[in-house]
């Protein structure tokens, strides 16, 4: 009975990666499990792997070996696939013979000389197999540590049939675990993704209805009008003199306490007021242009005499009233300062 690895240059001691074929893969003497190489796969956002076929015959159960490890620290390492499949002489896929995954940042470091030893039985080869893929790949994670792997073998036991299996011994100490080494500082956070449009204002709900105003009381009967005396000529009017520079404007003086009111007198019934007729549409209020800069207020000239007032010409038909547009928001209404002391009302002049 004999061992034979079926891996060509599984432990890269050619010092290059051939017959492998690799992506993002180098062979270094920096690091080794046994020998003086092993191979390279770079870590962070890129896909790396080696592979390899190897003849097999149908039927075989076969054990797959792999030393692993991560180059460097604090990076942590990347999560690693290993596969097995069985093909036939036309290179159709046949069916699995070993699915390994092992997750992200579960690799020792190497520098430490510390590596996971991978040992795994594959399922037997299916019926017309005639070859056997090996893929070892790591999965793209920005920021992960470069994966070293040494030491692959793919083992079929030539010879007689099995033996029967020997007492299995007592099971050895487990050795104490390694501390755990710290978790990598946290990549930045992302930028923060556009704000979303405003949806559209709803609808503004009709006004209410205004309710009805009260009935006004009746207005008291005015109270006769005594004669209006003549009127004195007024005199010519003076030519216009040149109007003096005006001064400037002294500061305004304190205003003075207001006398106080006197007492109103009682107000007569005010006379029904007639229906409000219905308030037509008020018409769209047109964009009020730009005020223009106000010029310079010219010197007042001094003021002649006031010449005689001429008839009074009758007055015009009363035009028809516009739209009234809409009332403004009323301002909040000021405090009321206190109501001064109503000085004497002076003498009542002589009726004409």
């Amino acid at each position: 009975m004999s061992i034979q690895n079926l891996v060509v240059n599984g432990s890269f001691e050619n010092g290059a990666l051939p017959p492998w074929v690799g992506q993002n893969a180098t062979v270094t003497t920096q690091f080794s499990h046994s020998g003086f190489w092993s191979a390279r796969l770079l870590g962070g956002a890129v896909t790396s792997f080696i592979a390899q076929f190897v003849p097999v015959d149908a039927g075989e159960g076969l054990e797959f070996l792999v030393s692993l490890a991560k180059e460097g620290f604090p990076a942590p390492s990347p999560q690693v696939q290993i596969q097995v499949s069985y093909f036939d002489s036309s290179f159709n896929f046949l069916g699995q013979g070993l699915f390994l995954n092992i997750p992200f940042n579960r690799l020792p470091i190497v520098q430490n000389n510390t590596w996971l030893e991978v040992y795994q039985t594959t399922t037997p080869a299916p019926a017309g197999s005639t070859m056997a893929f090996i893929l070892i790949n790591t999965l793209p994670q920005a920021g992960t540590a470069n994966v070293i792997v040494d030491d692959v073998a793919l083992l079929d036991v030539e010879g007689g049939g099995t033996g029967p299996t020997g007492p299995t011994g007592a099971t050895g100490p487990t050795g104490p675990t390694g501390a755990t080494g710290p978790t990598g500082a946290t990549g930045p956070t992302g930028p923060t993704g556009a704000t979303g449009p405003t949806g559209p204002t709803g609808a503004t709900g009709p006004t209410g209805a205004t309710g009805a105003t009260g009935p006004t009381g009746p207005t008291g009967a005015t109270g006769p009008t005594g004669a209006t005396g003549a009127t004195g000529a007024t005199g010519a009017t003076g030519p216009t003199g040149a109007t003096g520079a005006t001064g400037a404007t002294g500061a305004t003086g304190a205003t003075g306490a207001t006398g106080a009111t006197g007492a109103t007198g009682a107000t007569g019934p005010t006379g029904a007021t007639g229906a409000t007729g219905a308030t037509g549409p008020t018409g769209a209020t047109g964009a009020t242009g730009p005020t223009g800069a106000t010029g310079a207020t010219g010197p007042t000239g001094p003021t002649g005499a006031t010449g005689a007032t001429g008839a009074t010409g009758p007055t015009g038909p009363t035009g028809a009233t516009g739209p009234t547009g809409p009332t403004g928001a009323t301002g909040a209404t000021g405090p009321t300062g206190a109501t001064g002391a109503t000085g004497p009302t002076g003498p009542t002049g002589a009726t004409g």
